[in-house]
């Protein structure tokens, strides 16, 4: 990751005063950089923002560790200093799947990040702590999912809902060697499954959304006027992988449904999925 961060701001500016008799101030889109507190040699930033609130988090190496480290950047564009979420010599740390750092409308910090649970190469947890005072200490509340098999879990999307926070995530716990012993890829032959749960002082149940979707792609939340929705790269058993959404619909979710039919036939992963944002719009 460089450590400088790009940060754009808007303000109205007059061009030369009024271009024309009767006309407005120009409006100029003004861009200013930003000086990151990562270390060099960090990896897979990620931002979120929550009213005035925009944090930044990314991978830090320390001495055969690596460090979930955030900042917060102040009204007056400056990062505060580094703190440290998280650290171990067992995180899952890959290019394509990263931590992140969250704000509840209730007012505390949900972490999440990814660390290993087994020997196999796609055996790993989505580990939740949260944080009462800003970010200074971190409390562990565990994984995101009950399950407990050394399989895949992640690419995790993060949506503030109530008083608490909506997690999404890729959930391979169907995926076991057991389950098909003699397939090959990502753990076994089931399937990845899209989940959810809502965590507030302590993990809800899950839900399960989707029973099969591509195996490593990343998910995105928004909330809308009705209530929340989550867009992820599907999988049909003819190996379509069209982008897909479920939104909440009064007390129960709808089922997957395409965004668009873009027929993708492809047998494999391209690790390349979809993002989305909301005007608070149905």
């Amino acid at each position: 990751m460089t450590r400088v961060l790009h940060v754009v701001l808007a303000s109205v500016t007059a061009v030369g005063g009024l271009s024309c008799a009767g006309q407005e101030p120009v409006e100029r889109l003004m861009v200013s950089t930003v000086v990151s507190p990562a270390a060099a040699g960090s990896m897979a930033p990620n931002l979120s923002v929550s009213g005035e609130q925009v944090l930044l988090s990314w991978l830090e190496p320390e001495a055969g560790d690596h460090l979930v480290r955030f900042s917060r950047l102040d009204r007056g564009f400056l990062w505060s200093p580094a703190a440290t979420v998280a650290r171990g010599s067992d995180l899952f740390v890959n290019w394509a799947d990263f931590p992140s750092v969250e704000m509840a409308p209730g007012g505390f910090l949900l972490a999440h990040w990814l660390q290993k649970s087994g020997p196999g190469t796609y055996a790993y947890d989505v580990r939740l702590a949260r944080s009462d005072d800003g970010g200074t200490t971190w409390l562990a509340l565990g994984t995101a999912h009950d399950d407990g098999t050394p399989t895949e879990h992640g690419f995790v999307s993060l949506l503030p809902e109530g008083e608490g926070i909506r997690a999404f995530w890729l959930d391979g716990r169907d995926m076991t060697p057991e389950a098909a012993p003699h397939s090959e890829g990502h753990g076994g032959g089931g399937s990845m499954t899209l989940r959810t749960a809502v965590i507030g002082e302590g993990i809800g149940e899950s839900e399960v959304l989707d029973q099969r979707t591509c195996e490593c792609c990343q998910t995105a939340a928004a909330m809308t006027s009705a209530g929340p929705v989550v867009v992820y790269r599907d999988r049909t058993e003819e190996e379509v992988r069209d982008i897909s959404i479920v939104r909440r619909d009064g007390g129960g979710w709808t089922r997957p449904e395409p965004v668009y039919e873009d027929g993708w036939v492809v047998p494999g992963c391209p690790v390349n999925g979809p993002a989305i944002a909301s005007g608070n719009q149905t």
